[in-house]
């Protein structure tokens, strides 16, 4: 614990999300930093967060913190952000622990909320094989929350320990807002225990427009693209790779580079202004104008329609874009 404090203060990291921290008489006794944990006594303390940056403000709720999840309101220059730590004992249900995640989400209008977590769930979405039970769970949560997974490719895993177990379990989860801001996500290679150091940068609203006007993601028609045409391309472009005695995370790097080349030559870019999102569909486009007649902004309307039958229309409006996304994922 010391040395993960004289670290983060050797890299100038502001907060630290820690999971599992070493335990004094039921406290986290550490000097060079506020700490957050749960203070109640009802159970074991397995979460915590630590804010070395005296010039950020923190706010800890009671009531969204437990022994394994720990909720902090983050304020500098007239921002905030919520900062969740959660661990999710191996011997345990999942369950509980993401109802207490939703919980706080849900409250935080699903916006400005950032969690770090080590899970014990494993999923495809942060790179760890195969998907178990827990990690079809949080798979669940994150469509159904619109959240985004942080983790990105690194060759080094999150865990490993001196028996050579090792796997991606710590996982990053943040609202859209907030990971459109999330910059540098790095798995570090020197690790302070079984599990290494995960750092990232948030950057300010300002940054993240010029970001944004650089980045190739949604600049595409995706709806004009010619993915027959497309397959044949990329298959014929793996064929032509050459075979070279290197790791498969340096192929997967190769393959990720000449894929991300044949969009950039074969998807039809989407006119300038066009910002309707990748799940939209002409369906949707019906609905949507079907319930807004029946709220009253309809330019032709035939007599006053009743409240039950827009709130029929905006069920039915909300359902469609559930499945889309579902669909579309």
């Amino acid at each position: 614990m010391d040395e993960a404090i004289r670290r983060c203060l050797l890299d100038k990291i502001d907060v630290l999300l820690v999971q599992e921290p070493y335990i004094v008489g039921g406290r986290v006794r550490i000097s060079g930093c506020r700490v957050f944990h749960d203070r109640s006594g009802r159970e074991d303390i397995w979460s915590a967060i630590f804010v070395m940056n005296e010039k950020i403000g923190t706010i800890m709720n009671a009531g969204e913190t437990s022994g394994t999840c720990v909720s902090v309101r983050l304020e500098q220059g007239g921002k905030s952000m919520q900062v969740i730590s959660l661990y999710c004992r191996p011997s345990e249900p999942i369950d509980g622990h993401l109802t207490w995640l939703v919980d706080i989400i849900r409250k935080k209008g699903n916006k400005e909320v950032l969690c770090g977590g080590d899970l014990n769930a494993r999923s495809g979405l942060w790179r760890s094989g195969s998907t178990d039970e827990k990690g079809s769970k949080v798979e669940d949560v994150v469509s159904a929350w619109d959240l985004q997974v942080l983790n990105k490719f690194s060759r080094w895993m999150t865990f490993e320990n001196t028996q050579g177990g090792k796997s991606n379990i710590d996982v990053t989860i943040a609202t859209r807002d907030i990971s459109s801001r999330i910059k540098d996500w790095t798995v570090q290679e020197k690790a302070l225990s079984d599990h290494r150091l995960i750092t990232m940068k948030v950057i300010s609203d300002q940054e993240n427009r010029g970001n944004q006007n650089e980045q190739r993601l949604g600049t595409y028609c995706l709806r004009k693209v010619n993915w027959t045409r497309f397959d044949e391309a990329l298959r014929r472009s793996i064929e032509d790779m050459e075979l070279e005695m290197t790791t498969a995370e340096v192929h997967a790097e190769k393959i990720t580079e000449m894929t991300l080349n044949l969009m950039e030559d074969q998807f039809p870019k989407a006119t300038k202004g066009m910002k309707k999102v990748y799940w939209w569909s002409e369906d949707l486009e019906k609905l949507r104008v079907k319930m807004r007649g029946r709220a009253g902004f309809g330019e032709e309307q035939e007599g006053r329609l009743t409240g039950e039958r827009f709130t029929g229309s905006r069920t039915e409006y909300i359902w469609e874009i559930r499945k889309q996304k579902r669909k579309m994922w």
